[in-house]
C-alpha cells in the first residue's frame, strides 16, 4: 500500500436535518496507516460526520473519498457495505449467540472454510484472544469484548475503520490502557482509523491527527502538538488543555498588558493596538512570593504527582496553577504568582474574530 496516498478525503461536506445545519463544510485527509481522532462537545456533529464517512446518512453538498474512489456527494451515496468500512461501537455490539471466533468470521464472504479460519486465528492473535476462541460475549470483560469487535474489523481488510466512543463505559485506568493497546495494534496493521470521542487525553494517546469540531464546524485539522501549541481558534486553545483566556490590551507589536503583568508575543507586523485574549495555561503560571501580582487560593485538585489550584485575581477572573504534589496552601490564602511566557509560546488571540494573531 503507498503510504502517501489519502485513504480518506472530504470535501467541504455539510450535512442538514431538516433545515438544521449540522455539518458545516468539512474538510480533512487522512493518509494511508495514520489514526485520526474527532473532539468536540455534545452536539457538536463528531457522531453524525461519522455516520457520512459511513454511508448511514446523506451529504447535503461536498464529498467523501476512500482510496480515491467517490462514496457521497449531493444526490450520490455508495451502500455502506460497499465503502470498505470497519466499525467499533461504544458496547461493541458482537452477536451474543455466536462465539468469539464466529463473531470475527462474520464480515468474511466469499472465503473458504480454511481461509476463513487462518484469518480468524491471524485477528486474534495481533488482538491477544486466540485463547477465548469459543467462548461467548458474555464470558468476557468489557475491554476483552472491544478487542474482539476490534478483530472482528480488522478481519475483512478494510479500507479505514470507524469507532464510536469505544472506550468510554471504561474507567480511566482500563481505558487509556486498551487505548493505547489499540493504537499499537492499528499501527502494527498499518490501519487507517478515525475515532470520535470527547476525551482529550485519549484522542492525544491515539491520534496522529486531531480534529476539534465547534457548532458543526472543523475548527482545526492537525497535529497533536500544533494543536496544542498553535491553536488556530480561541475556541479550540480553551478547548484543549485547561487554557483560560485572559483579557489584555496590545500596547505594542510585541507587548500585550494585563492584570497578570505585561507579556510578550509574537511579532505582529500588521497589528492594531487594542483589545486581545492571551492564553494562559496551568503550566505557565508559577509561584512568586515576590511577585506584586496577587491571587487568592478559591479551589484544590489533588492529581497525586500535582495539584492544580483554582485562582482568583483581583478583577474576579479565575485562572488555574499547577504546582507540586507537596505544594499545600488553605483555601482563601493570598499568593505571589507570574507567568512565565516566551515570546515564541504565547499565543494571543484577536478580540473581534477570535483568531490566533
Amino acid at each position: 500500500m503507498n503510504l502517501k496516498h489519502s485513504m480518506l478525503v472530504l470535501e467541504n461536506v455539510s450535512h442538514s436535518y431538516g433545515d438544521g445545519l449540522v455539518l458545516d463544510q468539512i474538510s480533512l485527509t487522512l493518509e494511508a496507516g495514520e489514526v485520526g481522532c474527532l473532539l468536540g462537545e455534545s452536539g457538536c456533529g463528531k457522531t453524525t460526520l461519522l455516520r457520512t464517512i459511513a454511508g448511514f446518512e446523506p451529504v447535503s453538498s461536498g464529498r467523501i473519498l476512500i482510496h480515491g474512489q467517490r462514496m457521497s456527494a449531493q444526490r450520490y451515496c455508495v451502500s455502506t457495505e460497499k465503502r470498505s468500512l470497519g466499525m467499533v461501537f461504544q458496547e461493541g455490539a458482537l452477536f451474543p449467540h455466536l462465539t468469539v471466533g464466529e463473531n470475527v468470521a462474520f464480515g468474511l464472504h466469499g472465503q473458504s472454510k480454511l481461509a476463513k479460519h487462518n484469518v480468524v486465528h491471524e485477528m486474534l492473535d495481533v488482538v491477544d484472544m486466540a485463547c477465548y476462541i469459543k467462548r461467548y460475549p458474555h464470558e468476557l470483560s468489557f475491554g476483552q469484548r472491544q478487542r474482539v469487535a476490534l478483530a472482528r474489523a480488522l478481519a475483512p481488510r478494510p479500507s479505514i475503520i470507524l469507532f464510536d466512543e469505544p472506550f468510554s463505559a471504561l474507567d480511566a485506568h482500563l481505558k487509556y490502557a486498551l487505548a493505547k493497546d489499540v493504537k499499537a495494534i492499528l499501527k502494527r496493521c498499518n490501519q487507517t482509523a478515525l475515532i470520535v470521542t470527547h476525551d482529550q487525553q485519549e484522542a492525544f494517546m491515539l491520534g496522529d491527527k486531531l480534529g476539534v469540531l465547534h457548532q458543526g464546524q472543523l475548527d482545526q485539522w492537525d497535529c497533536a502538538c500544533k494543536l496544542y501549541k498553535s491553536p488556530k481558534s480561541a475556541y479550540v486553545a480553551s478547548f484543549l488543555g485547561k487554557g483560560i483566556l485572559v483579557e489584555g490590551h496590545q500596547v505594542s507589536p510585541t507587548l500585550v498588558k494585563t492584570e497578570l503583568g505585561l507579556l510578550t508575543c509574537p511579532q505582529v507586523f500588521n497589528g492594531i493596538p487594542g483589545i486581545v485574549d492571551v492564553l494562559v495555561r496551568p503550566e505557565d503560571v508559577v509561584l512568586d512570593e515576590d511577585s506584586m501580582i496577587r491571587a487568592k487560593i478559591v479551589e484544590c485538585d489533588y492529581q497525586g504527582s500535582q495539584m492544580v489550584y483554582t485562582l482568583s485575581l483581583p478583577s474576579g477572573k479565575h485562572i488555574l496553577m499547577n504546582a507540586h504534589h507537596m505544594c499545600c496552601f488553605p483555601f482563601g490564602k493570598d499568593i505571589g504568582i507570574k507567568v512565565m511566557t516566551h515570546a515564541e509560546s504565547t499565543i494571543v488571540f484577536s478580540r473581534s474574530d477570535n483568531v490566533c494573531i
